[in-house]
């Protein structure tokens, strides 16, 4: 009898175990990378050429110079397409993202959380015409001016993807600030926006950006807002942030991270212009 209760018990034990094992891999195929949105179809739209100005920035001007010809082609529009997590209360989930930008003027925001190859939530963002409106899982967010507001910083944040509209766009205006950052002045609808970038002594590359930013619809200041940029690639011909992540400076850590896998430039993005 005791031999037989030992193993009895070790049964129990290895099928709990077994059991155990079975919902950590199933747990693990839902949290794996989801297959990311496809890139559009076909070549760039070829926009002409623009030399790049001598009178900006020593920094700027340098960021420019690594990651654009000289002259560089126009860029007008692009869809940036990856994978990613994003972080919901302690819980990181993966996703795939979509966001198609036009230059300096709008931008489509497509997010969806991924779980065993199944949609799970869904997430619609739109900045047009100075007005954003947001299609979340728990509602739709629009006609807030503190969500045009904070659209309009994601916006221009988002321009490291088409960066030669930092020497196109006639509205777009650089500060030296020193200790190798330079701030980037932009048009907003409440007058403009500050984006302080700051750039790597060696590579030249910007390694974050930061601005003020509204968190919340009825917030009534706006927050410390931050991206940081951790790893670069190139994607035709233009070098791009290819790994990053986006925080508020008053939590401990990020809440979405991001990494690329294409960026189609001066393509058609229905809807947007």
């Amino acid at each position: 009898m005791p031999s037989g209760g030992r193993g009895q018990r070790l049964r129990i034990v290895f099928a709990v175990g077994g059991l155990a094992g079975v919902g950590l891999g199933l747990a693990w195929s839902g949290l794996r990378r989801p297959t990311p949105f496809p890139a559009p179809v076909g070549p760039s739209r070829d926009m002409g050429t623009v030399p790049l100005p001598g009178d900006l920035p020593v920094p700027v001007l340098r960021y420019l110079r690594g990651v654009l010809p000289d002259p560089s082609p126009r860029q007008t529009s692009a869809v940036v397409c990856g994978v990613g997590r994003i972080r919901i209360g302690p819980v990181w989930l993966p996703l795939r993202f979509r966001y198609s930008l036009l230059a300096g003027q709008a931008y489509r925001h497509e997010m969806e959380v991924v779980l065993w190859g199944r949609r799970l939530l869904r997430a619609h963002e739109q900045f047009r015409q100075g007005h954003a409106r947001l299609e979340l899982p728990f509602g739709t967010v629009a006609d807030s001016r503190q969500v045009d507001s904070a659209a309009n910083v994601a916006l221009w944040g988002e321009m490291v993807w088409l960066p030669a509209v930092f020497v196109t766009d006639p509205r777009v205006r650089w500060q030296d600030v020193g200790q190798g950052k330079a701030a980037l002045i932009v048009p907003s609808p409440e007058g403009h926006d500050r984006l302080e970038f700051a750039f790597d002594a060696e590579s030249g590359l910007p390694t974050a950006v930061e601005a003020l930013r509204y968190r919340r619809p009825n917030d009534s200041a706006k927050a410390p807002w931050r991206v940081e940029f951790q790893a670069w690639g190139t994607f035709r011909g233009v070098r791009a942030p290819s790994r990053l992540s986006v925080r508020w400076l008053d939590e401990a850590g990020p809440w979405l991270r991001l990494e690329v896998h294409s960026v189609s430039h001066n393509v058609d993005i229905p809807g947007l212009d």
